[in-house]
């Protein structure tokens, strides 16, 4: 199924089990490649026997040492594997070696270094791929998932060979390689078929059919439009040398000759010439920086490029066998283009390090359109002698000139840079990066002074405005672009383009070395900038260079501007004009003391366009002060109590810039008010019944805060003087104690507050008489030390949820705690409510409950007191074979209701109240029953149900120890007694036996009978059945309301019974009238 017998090929073939021999394990090939050299020709779909020795050779499972190969039969086939990425870990291709495989995903052509000489091409399953640190910042987690992301999503495709630099290469579509015939990066494939084998350390894709190509990345013919009136351009030329690399010529300056690089013969150099003018032509830049020149003694490059010349060829002795001559640039426009825009260039001669032994073979440089721009004063060299720290002995000397465009005589400072390379290493850590790459440390170095040279304005120009372009080896998030973005530099392409711009590819992943960096001043005056892919999607096989390439390779050369290089140009456009003036002035306001924050307009009396404060300074006497959202004003707030002068700093800058700046200062006068006089807090009060005269202290008097010739008055009120008459307050000012006495009215229980006013008499320029309230609670009850004076209670249970509630006279949070464990050691939650009002009880949901369950509850609130409970979940139908629960209406009897005696030990699993048993039935001496009319006397009475009384409550003990179902009516939440409690008598019927009432019933089926028993007040009955009651529903009467012929139903209880037994309770029927 994979056969590469020939000698330029694999020397052998590839064989796979037939579909009906495979095993059925997944984890293990079906193939084997058969080593042959010369062997028998076999084909694709012979069925053969082969006999050798089975060996790994360089980790690829292998048959060697062939002694027989056999063709059994033929036209047989297998199917292909699906392969499928990513596939993590990439080891795990293992059980796919040797075998035919297929891959139905589309496939991006990332990496085609080794395209020419090995016919080698690498594809992703994540589309287009990027460098980890082009997007994430080194040692990142980010930055070690992208890595290992990109690495399981690629494969080689290969071509079968095994021979270097062929007369023809394979296109992946099968056909050869022509100019008619490319591919670029980013175009994709799909339908990749082939057999899986391993080599050189690398799975591998050898192809048995072509696949399908998509052209998906077409040649741009032309850079993208950057706007502006000047574009300048940043462009590797990679290695322009007009001194041929031949025999034994040398480069460089005297004090550093080496090895010439570039064009080795004259006509490569002619298509190297070629292709980089043609691209220079099409880029039209106003200002180029060139990397990559000849370092010569003198400017022949440069001059070449622009105006042609000469070029000799010399033997190795120097001696001189052939010339050519080329045109340059400035020849091709004027011969075709606009005259206008000839270039000339800075002459520098040669760019020397410190010490000039140093010197590197290759330098930057500036070409210019003379009609567009004017050099202003000399250019200057970053190099050794300026800055230590500047390596010139690994990274090239930076290359500074100013300009002035002709048209506006505005002016800008631009530097070319070539960083140090990752290739070769810089003496290990800590300059050598494992994630950043060699010399890390070196280029960082080199920024970082780049970006405080340009900060001394080094050509002298007197402008702010700097731009900084040129290679400088390190991809977008790499400290030594992030040392430049600390100067206030910003990457323009990742501005402009995005994050998906780039210039360069390495090993199959895209991102940027080659940058334009404009700083905070030029920023806003830069139109554009831009990538123009014309290098690095293009396969290497199309550059100028002839070496290693057979004819028809070398053949497939054309003189255009596609693949000039190795790195794509930037460009970038301008719009120059002059720098805005940007001044600050002070300001002066007036604020009182104590007040809200206010926004300050502090830019209105500043120059400037579209100002911004960047920096708000810190206050001179601890108020706040802060740039708002928007940064246009300054929210200020004086510190408490301070009154005088304030002062601060503000600057401000240009919107989307960090420099240059202004700064000013703010004047604030903080005119003194009234403060208000102070009081500590009271705690409330829990008292008995009769304790007499209470007298507590008043601690923490004050006239307030800078107030001290004020005097004092306080008085004190009482919420409830039939409770607690109005205290009586003992203080002298400007004393800073008093107290506070007072005696509750004997035999009486119940809830107030006390209001205790402090007030001063004024004083001050801005403002008149303050005063301050302190509110506490005085809580008068049986057992006066607790705030829960009406217990706890649950109910409205589900097989879900319940409702808890209480009534604490302590304003503040209330903590709900409940747990399936009666210590509340394990598996305790808790839900919180706030009270707000000491006669109103607060409630709590809670949701997620077990049905059938028994959960504790334990209640605290703001004083500490606590009360705790218990109830039973509803359970889930057919789960239960028994229920106990009681049935209360009207109690027509005075707390604390020994009818209920002992009914808290039951063991209810809940308890209904209907009617009116949340309200009292005997009168109170300040509300009697039928006189209550208002809502808040109603919630008196209320309160009386649960109150002790000598010493118990036993309806607050059945409330605490059962879920309650209670029926309540309206009155509870409105006043409908209008006029009064209106009474209305009912005629009494014939009295009628539970048993008897519950035979007339129709909702009870005839299987079921009642046995009922009187103790003390309450009668008894249990339901029995000789199958399960679970339709039965179950009805509350009023046993006045029992007719003779019929049951009147008074309130339904919408519960159902399941279980073939029920206990209920009734109070036999009242002798009045029942209201």
């Amino acid at each position: 199924m994979g056969e590469f017998q020939g000698s330029n090929e694999l020397d052998g073939f590839f064989v796979q089990e037939e579909d009906s021999d495979a095993d059925s394990d997944p984890a293990t090939s079906e193939g084997l490649f058969v080593y042959a050299p010369g062997a028998t020709q076999v084909n694709v779909g012979d069925v053969v026997s082969v006999t050798g020795r089975v060996t790994e050779y360089f980790d690829l499972t292998e048959l060697t040492d062939v002694t027989g190969i056999e063709v059994c039969s033929t036209d047989a086939g297998v199917t292909p594997a699906t392969l499928t990425l990513p596939v993590s870990p990439t080891s795990e291709l293992e059980r796919y070696e040797n075998m035919l495989v297929r891959s139905d995903q589309t496939l991006t052509i990332v990496e085609f270094f080794n395209f020419d000489r090995y016919g080698e091409i690498v594809l992703s399953s994540s589309g287009r791929q990027y460098q980890s640190t082009h997007w994430y910042a080194p040692g990142s987690t980010s930055q070690v998932t992208q890595t290992a992301e990109n690495e399981i999503n690629r494969i080689i495709l290969d071509d079968g060979r095994s021979d270097q630099n062929p007369d023809v290469v394979r296109h992946p579509n099968g056909n050869p390689f022509s100019l008619s015939n490319r591919f670029r990066g980013g175009d994709t494939l799909t339908e990749v078929e082939g057999v899986l084998n391993y080599s050189f350390s690398e799975y591998r894709i050898q192809p048995t059919t072509g696949a399908t190509y998509h052209g998906q990345n077409p040649r741009p013919s032309a850079p993208a439009a950057v706007g502006g009136n000047l574009n300048v351009a940043s462009f590797n030329v990679l290695n322009y040398f007009t001194t041929l690399d031949i025999g034994n010529n040398q480069c460089g300056p005297a004090a550093n000759r080496q090895d010439c690089r570039g064009a080795n013969t004259l006509e490569e150099f002619e298509r190297q010439h070629t292709k980089i003018i043609l691209a220079l032509q099409k880029i039209d830049a106003d200002v180029f920086g060139l990397i990559e020149l000849e370092n010569a003694p003198d400017d022949t490059p440069l001059d070449v490029l622009l105006n042609g010349g000469v070029i000799t060829e010399v033997d190795d002795s120097g001696v001189p066998v052939a010339t050519t001559t080329v045109q340059g640039l400035n020849d091709m426009i004027r011969d075709f283009y606009n005259p206008m825009d000839i270039y000339d260039y800075i002459a520098t001669g040669a760019i020397e390090s410190d010490p000039a032994s140093e010197t590197d073979v290759i330098r930057v440089g500036f070409i210019y359109k003379p009609a567009m721009v004017t050099p202003i004063g000399s250019f200057e060299v970053l190099n050794d002698a300026d800055n230590s720290q500047f390596d010139d002995s690994r990274s090239r000397p930076a290359l500074a000139q100013t300009f002035e465009e002709n048209a506006t005589g505005e002016r800008f400072t631009v530097v070319v840079n070539h960083f140090k390379s990752k290739g070769s290493d810089c003496g290990g850590a800590p300059d050598d990066d494992p994630v950043q790459g060699n010399c890390n440390g070196t280029r960082t170095a080199a920024a970082a002074t780049l970006r405080d040279w340009l900060a001394t304005d080094p050509t002298g120009s007197g402008d702010p405005d700097f731009l900084i372009i040129g290679d400088l080896n390190s991809y977008k998030m790499e400290d030594p672009i992030t040392a430049l973005q600390t100067g206030g530099y910003t990457d323009l392409l990742a501005h402009f383009d995005g994050p998906l711009a780039y210039t360069y590819v390495f090993d199959g992943q895209l991102g940027y070395l080659d940058y334009a960096l404009a700083n905070s001043n030029l920023l806003d005056q830069v139109t554009g900038a831009t990538g123009w892919s014309i290098n690095t999607d293009e396969p290497d096989i199309l550059d100028y260079d002839m070496s290693f390439k057979p004819d028809p390779i070398d053949a497939l050369y054309a003189p255009d501007a596609y693949r000039a290089s190795d790195h794509d140009p930037v460009i970038v456009g301008l719009s120059l004009r002059s720098a805005t003036p940007l001044i600050a002035s002070s300001d002066t306001y007036s604020v009182t003391e104590d007040r809200d924050a206010v926004s300050l307009d502090v830019l209105q009396n500043d120059i400037g366009s579209t100002l911004v404060i960047t920096r708000v300074g810190v206050t001179s006497s601890g108020g706040s002060a802060a740039a708002d959202d928007d940064r246009d004003h300054i929210i200020y707030t004086p510190a408490a109590d301070f009154f005088g002068q304030e002062t601060f700093t503000y600057t401000i800058a240009i919107s989307g810039t960090s420099e240059p700046v202004s700064t000013a200062t703010v004047t604030i006068t903080v005119t003194a008010i009234n403060d208000a006089p102070t009081l500590d807090d009271l705690n409330d009060l829990n008292l008995e019944p009769n304790e007499g005269e209470q007298t507590i202290n008043l601690t923490g008097i004050s006239t307030g805060a800078d107030n001290e010739d004020q005097t004092i008055s306080i008085t004190a009120t009482s919420g409830d003087p039939t409770l607690v008459p109005n205290p009586v307050v003992t203080y002298t000012s400007p004393d800073e104690t008093g107290s506070l006495s007072f005696t509750p009215v004997a035999n009486q229980t119940g809830t107030t507050t006390v209001t205790v006013t402090i007030q001063d008499d004024g004083g001050t320029d801005n403002g008149g008489e303050d005063t301050t309230a302190v509110t506490f609670v005085v809580n008068i009850a049986q057992g006066g030390g607790t705030t829960l004076p009406n217990g706890v209670a649950a109910g409205d249970v589900t097989t879900s949820s319940a409702v808890l509630w209480t009534r604490s006279t302590a304003l503040g949070e209330v903590t709900f705690e409940y747990s399936t464990d009666s210590t509340f050691a394990t598996g305790t939650q808790a839900v919180g409510a706030t009270v707000t009002d000491p006669l109103i009880p607060v409630k709590v949901p809670v949701e997620g409950l077990t049905p059938g369950t028994r959960y504790y509850y334990r209640v605290t609130d703001a004083s500490g007191s606590s009360a705790s409970g218990q109830f039973r979940m509803a359970a889930e139908v057919g789960t239960t074979t028994g229920l106990r629960f009681g049935v209360s209406g009207d109690w027509q009897e005075p707390p604390p209701y020994p009818s209920l005696d002992n009914v808290d030990e039951r063991d209810l699993d809940f308890f209904v109240q209907h009617s009116d048993n949340i309200y009292a039935d005997i009168s109170t001496p300040a509300v009697p029953v039928e006189q209550a009319t208002t809502l808040e006397q109603f919630r008196t009475k209320y309160t009386e149900v649960y109150s002790t009384v000598l010493g118990f409550n036993t309806m607050r003990d059945l409330r605490a120890s059962t879920a309650i179902l209670a029926i309540i009516d309206d009155h509870e939440l409105t006043d409908n007694f209008a006029g009064g409690a209106r009474r209305r008598r009912v005629r009494t019927p014939k009295p009628m036996s539970l048993p008897g009432l519950l035979k007339h019933s129709r909702t009870t089926p005839k299987s079921t009978r009642m046995r009922c028993r009187s103790s003390r007040s309450i009668t008894r009955c249990v339901m029995s059945s000789t199958r399960k009651l679970a339709a039965t529903r179950v009805w509350m009467v009023s046993a006045s309301s029992i007719a003779t012929r019929r049951m009147v139903v008074m309130q339904p209880c919408s519960f159902l019974i399941h279980a073939r037994s029920a206990m209920l309770s009734f109070r036999p029927p009242p002798a009045s009238p029942i209201p």
